[in-house]
């Protein structure tokens, strides 16, 4: 965990500036515009402080995370926000603890090939977290995996085994970090896949902030992700259904969804029975972008609500990955679908994905919107949101209305008296998770066959709105946590 922030004064930052001249030194970077850019922060924090601490953001973002340009990291894009809004406070911590990540990363050199090699130690922590075999190899703790794309030829570069991201403590995108593991051969009944498309889910950032657990939390590190698409490298004892070379995908490996985590990897060894085999027409970035959120959109049609003519439903985050879907398939059934965004842009990719109306519910209150539209009340509302959305919700509902919560973007739904359930209209509630929905190998294929058979009549249509390197997830992670995202968001190694 970085240090917290020292008192802001000139003081501090004119020595967090010095600590940059040693930094440059050791990173042995003779790139001239690197020093002329380090120069002139102390030049303009002795002129003036708050715009020597702009100059000193972009000496991190450009010596450090390997970014060019402002804005492109996310704790850079944090810094650059506060001093425009005058929050230099806010910023100098930010740009402190972009410092201290880099000193507590240990030694730092520039090799040959321009890349940034990182020493480190070994992780003291529990292995519980990684899963099926993995231990822990090295760690680069307080070095952001954001560092760097290639765009400017200087990239972490893994020290060895199989590249990760984990978290070692529940927070922020911050807390993601690079972390190598040793994976053994499959164990009897395992199978070895090697990513090559990792579907990126809000799932994994409530599991990264803590907010899925009811009693003990996880052990640490934690390896985020449950779905993954890829190819078969080796098999363990007695797997007969998979040989090397086979196209397969998962989503989840048998237990709940925020159980047993791991996919953020390079490679992984899973349960042979959690596997689903991709036919050659699907993809494997169309197969990671839709096969959780495809099946938690399944288990919302198949075991909660089925719309129908007739029906008017309500899509909360219209816009996302299971909103899209669902949208799809609602109006694919008959239904029309009424769908809420944050955005001008989200509404257009709404009515393109399902929709028949949307509404911008930062612009106007969705609950008067919906009960204009429709005035006899909705046959369900299928909610992503949680505690800003759900329970305005049950205002929207006709007699006998369905209202399925199975996301909590906004938090999780705060308590509340069952009565109010009867109150509001004798509704049905539910909690889906879609691992009850297809538990055994035979029903996951069925479940997927249905979903790769509606991709394929374009009855669901699978956007891949955006990708990012693995080494990427911490801004992958503040993208779709900001709702800067539509469709499906893939990470990939």
């Amino acid at each position: 965990p970085m240090p917290p922030a020292a008192p802001v004064t000139t003081q501090t930052l004119s020595s967090s500036c010095s600590q940059f001249a040693v930094m440059a030194s050791d990173l042995r970077v003779g790139d001239a515009q690197h020093q002329a850019v380090e120069r002139r922060a102390h030049h303009e924090l002795a002129r003036e402080p708050a715009r020597g601490l702009a100059r000193r953001g972009r000496v991190v973002e450009h010596l450090v995370l390997g970014r060019g340009h402002g804005g492109q990291c996310v704790r850079g894009a944090v810094f650059h926000e506060d001093m425009a809004g005058g929050a230099t406070e806010r910023a100098a911590a930010v740009a402190d603890d972009l410092v201290d990540a880099v000193v507590a990363g240990g030694a730092h050199e520039v090799g040959a090939d321009g890349n940034v090699d990182v020493a480190a130690g070994a992780v003291g922590a529990d292995e519980g977290g990684l899963g099926h075999g993995a231990t822990v190899g090295r760690a680069r703790p307080g070095v952001s995996p954001l560092g760097g794309d290639g765009r400017d030829g200087r990239r972490v570069r893994t020290l060895g085994g199989m590249q990760s991201i984990a978290i070692h403590r529940h927070g922020g995108p911050e807390v993601l970090e690079a972390l190598d593991l040793e994976l053994p051969p499959p164990a009897p009944r395992q199978v070895r896949v090697r990513h090559t498309a990792i579907g990126l889910n809000f799932s994994d950032i409530n599991v990264r902030n803590g907010g899925f657990y009811l009693g003990r939390g996880p052990r640490f590190p934690v390896i985020l992700g449950n779905e993954a698409a890829g190819v078969v490298e080796a098999v363990g004892a007695e797997v007969t259904e998979w040989r090397a070379g086979d196209r397969v995908a998962y989503a989840g490996t048998g237990g709940l969804f925020f159980q047993d985590t791991g996919a953020y990897a390079e490679a992984r060894n899973l349960p042979a029975d959690c596997l689903v085999r991709l036919p050659d027409d699907i993809d494997d970035r169309q197969a990671a972008a839709m096969l959780l959120k495809g099946l938690t959109a399944s288990v919302v049609i198949h075991r909660c609500h089925r719309p129908q003519p007739g029906d008017t439903i309500l899509v909360h985050a219209a816009a996302s990955g299971v909103g899209s879907l669902l949208a799809q398939w609602s109006h694919h059934l008959g239904a029309t679908v009424i769908g809420t965004v944050g955005s001008q842009a989200k509404a257009e990719f709404a009515r393109a994905h399902g929709c028949d109306h949307t509404i911008l519910y930062r612009q106007e209150d969705f609950v008067a919107a919906t009960k204009q539209l429709a005035p006899q009340g909705l046959a369900a509302v299928f909610d992503g949101v949680g505690k800003d959305t759900f329970i305005p919700s049950f205002d929207c509902m006709r007699p006998f209305g369905a209202v399925v919560n199975y996301g909590n973007a906004s938090g999780p739904v705060p308590p509340f008296d069952l009565m109010l359930l009867a109150q509001k209209g004798c509704l049905a509630l539910h909690r889906p998770g879609f691992g009850f929905h297809a538990i055994t190998p035979e029903t996951r294929a069925q479940a997927c066959g249905e979903l790769f058979d509606l991709v394929r009549s374009g009855a669901l249509k699978v956007e891949v709105s955006r990708t990012y390197a693995l080494a990427d997830a911490a801004l992958a992670h503040a993208d779709v946590e900001q709702g800067r995202t539509v469709g499906s968001v893939l990470l990939i190694p």
